[in-house]
């Protein structure tokens, strides 16, 4: 096998054998000259399994370890001095990478940051052989290199992971909330994702108990101490992963089945549609996505329906100059025990401030309490009371009504309802009143009874 390049130095896992699936090793070759015969490089150690190095990675991009990058440098052009221990990175006949002292570059040498390696160091057997002829078909320049540039950034990956600290950021909320709203309750979803995506606060006249909450969730008791009305509150904040929205929808359809008599009502961003017109892009004959469909399909199934409110159209904008879009993504959503409980319940969309999205205000009014009549009505018992009779027929010999029979029976019958009420107010009005007072008078007639025994006592009670 023929040999190629001049190896100068291995990484202490590939010099002691202990990692043979990959090989780290520095090797000098001509760039130049090499990179347009190379597919693919192989390499041999002693004793270990040959090992194939697929993608022939870009100059440039192979060595992430270096500062700077320069452009190829043309003959008898000046070079910037660099500093200290600071690293030079050219691509001008061969790879060079130098640590160079104060003052201009002299001379260009291969690997010269290698230059301080101990020459006496005992280096295994090593051998970098040419396997195959490049093919006629050049790769792509956005394939070289891939494997070097996703090694480089494994370990920032993993290092952003571990800033994201859940406690750290709750304390952060809580330290925020604490000096913005200090008397105000609060809760925050950090337990279910590391972002804590919903905040929740509420004021001491209102106690608020969490049911369950999810990174996409909050559902909660809510009841008012002043009123001593009840309900329950669901905030929202969907993920922008359509399976993620639909484990969200499925849960919301589980929710309305263990409260079916419980007003119920639901707030926030749902990130999706529910109509085709409330979205600034839509155009006639435009089809209903799968997911907004799932959305409508679901909320049916949930017996929920939007709370009528006032406000913009959209309440979501994308804020792009050019491409503008804007959609409506929040919503307030209510059960049917909702409405027969909260009647009077106003909603409104603000403007969205300094946010993309609206913010959203439900305000729950009493109602009104009318001195009004109640609706007339005819108990059966009344037809046995003597005096019935007399004021019906009264009542429709005395009423002249000119017009058709059926105007002639309703004005006639509208006449017998104050007569009706004044006999139901003589014999009738005050039921329990009057069952004590019979009530008393029974007690008395058995009272006299048993002190005086007389048939015709008997006969009285």
């Amino acid at each position: 096998m023929p040999r190629f390049g001049v190896p100068l130095a291995l990484d202490k896992a590939t010099e002691e054998r202990t990692c043979v699936n990959y090989a780290k090793l520095c090797v000098e070759i001509e760039v130049a000259a090499a990179q347009d015969l190379l597919e693919n490089i192989v390499v041999d150690i002693e004793g270990c399994p040959s090992v194939d190095v697929n993608d022939v990675p870009n100059v440039e991009s192979a060595l992430p370890a270096c500062h700077e990058v320069l452009p190829v440098q043309k003959e008898n052009q000046p070079v910037k001095p660099l500093l200290q221990n600071e690293t030079l990175l050219t691509a001008q006949g061969q790879t060079t990478v130098s640590l160079m002292e104060q003052g201009p570059i002299e001379k260009q040498n291969s690997f010269e940051a290698l230059a301080s390696i101990n020459d006496e160091q005992a280096f295994p057997p090593l051998q970098v052989s040419s396997v195959s002829p490049k093919s006629l078909k050049k790769p792509r320049q956005a394939s070289l290199g891939v494997a070097t540039v996703t090694k480089a950034l494994a370990p920032r990956q993993r290092n952003c992971k571990k800033i994201s600290n859940p406690s750290s950021e709750k304390q952060n909320f809580d330290k925020i909330a604490g000096y913005l709203l200090p008397e105000w309750s609060r809760f925050c979803n950090y337990d279910s994702t590391p972002l804590g995506r919903i905040w929740l606060f509420w004021k001491s006249h209102v106690t608020i108990r969490i049911s369950s909450s999810n990174h996409q969730a909050i559902h909660c008791h809510v009841v008012d101490n002043i009123t001593k009305r009840y309900m329950f509150a669901s905030f929202v904040y969907a993920d922008n992963s359509p399976d993620q929205r639909r484990q969200l929808w499925d849960e919301l359809v589980a929710l309305s089945r263990v409260l079916p008599k419980v007003p119920w009502i639901i707030g926030g961003d749902f990130n999706e549609v529910r109509y085709l017109q409330k979205r600034s892009d839509w155009i006639q004959n435009m089809h209903f996505s799968k997911d907004s469909m799932l959305f409508n399909d679901r909320l049916n199934e949930a017996e929920l329906s939007d709370l009528p409110a006032c406000g913009p159209k959209f309440t979501w904008s994308n804020k792009r100059i050019e491409g503008l879009i804007v959609k409506k993504l929040d919503r307030l959503l209510v059960n049917s025990t909702w409405f027969s409980t909260f009647p009077r319940t106003r909603a409104e969309f603000l403007p969205p401030d300094i946010s993309d999205h609206c913010a959203g205000s439900v305000t729950i009014m009493e109602v009104a309490t009318q001195n009004t009549r109640k609706p007339f009505k005819i108990f059966n018992f009344w037809t046995k009371n003597e005096r019935f009779l007399n004021i019906v027929q009264e009542v429709w010999s005395s009423v002249t009504v000119s017009g058709c029979y059926m105007f002639q029976l309703c004005k006639k019958l509208k006449a017998l309802k104050a007569p009706l009420r004044e006999l139901n107010k003589d014999c009738y009005s005050d039921l329990q009143g009057r069952i004590q007072q019979e009530t008393s008078k029974l007690h008395a007639i058995q009272i006299d009874l048993l002190a005086n025994p007389h048939e015709d006592l008997v006969l009285v009670e």
